[in-house]
C-alpha cells in the first residue's frame, strides 16, 4: 500500500515537472544565445538562493533598525485562589464549617521602553547589517555572471560539436 502510494506520488511530481520544463521551453523552439541566458537567470538554484539570502539580510537591516524605535511590552496572567479542604471556621457545635470562598485574580501589564542611548551598539548594527547586505548582493551578482559565463560556454560548445559534425561529414 505504501509503496503505491510513494509511486503515485512520483509519478504526480514526475507529471508536474514535466509540464512546468514545457512552459520554459515550448516544442521545436530554436534557443537563441539570449533566451538560454534569460532562462538560467531565472530558474538557476544559485540565482535562487541568492535572492533568498538578499531577501534574508535586508529583513535583518530592519530588524536591526527596530531598536531604534520604542518597545512595547503586554502581559496579562489569570489564576483561581481556592481555600485548602479542611481550613474554615469552627462552630459551636464543634464541626467545621467550610467556607469555599475561592476568586478569580486577574492581572495585566503594558510598558514602553525607548532605548535613549547604548553606547552606539545599534548604529553598529545596523551598518554591520547594511554591509552583510551588500556582500550577500554582490554575491548574487557574481553568481549570476558566473552562471551566465558557464551558458554561454556551453551554448558555444554545441554549436561548435555541431560545426564538427557537419565538417566530419563533408569529409566523408
Amino acid at each position: 500500500m505504501q509503496g503505491s502510494v510513494a509511486f503515485i506520488l512520483m509519478v504526480l511530481l514526475a507529471t508536474v515537472s514535466v509540464v512546468r520544463a514545457e512552459e520554459i521551453i515550448r516544442q521545436g523552439e530554436m534557443m537563441n544565445l539570449e533566451r538560454c541566458i534569460e532562462i538560467s537567470l531565472m530558474r538557476h538554484p544559485n540565482i535562487l538562493a541568492g535572492r533568498s539570502t538578499v531577501d534574508a539580510d535586508l529583513s535583518r537591516v530592519g530588524q536591526s533598525r527596530a531598536n531604534y524605535y520604542p518597545q512595547i511590552n503586554l502581559s496579562s496572567g489569570y489564576s483561581r485562589i481556592s481555600p485548602l479542604t479542611g481550613t474554615g471556621s469552627t462552630s459551636s457545635t464543634g464541626s467545621t464549617v467550610s467556607t469555599d470562598s475561592s476568586f478569580d485574580q486577574y492581572s495585566s501589564s503594558v510598558s514602553l521602553n525607548q532605548n535613549i542611548y547604548d553606547f552606539g551598539r545599534t548604529p553598529m548594527q545596523v551598518k554591520i547589517s547594511r554591509f552583510n547586505l551588500d556582500s550577500s548582493r554582490m554575491d548574487l551578482e557574481n553568481t549570476q555572471d558566473v552562471v551566465v559565463l558557464n551558458v554561454k560556454q556551453a551554448y558555444f560548445g554545441v554549436l561548435q560539436a555541431k560545426r564538427n559534425r557537419d565538417v566530419a561529414a563533408d569529409t566523408v
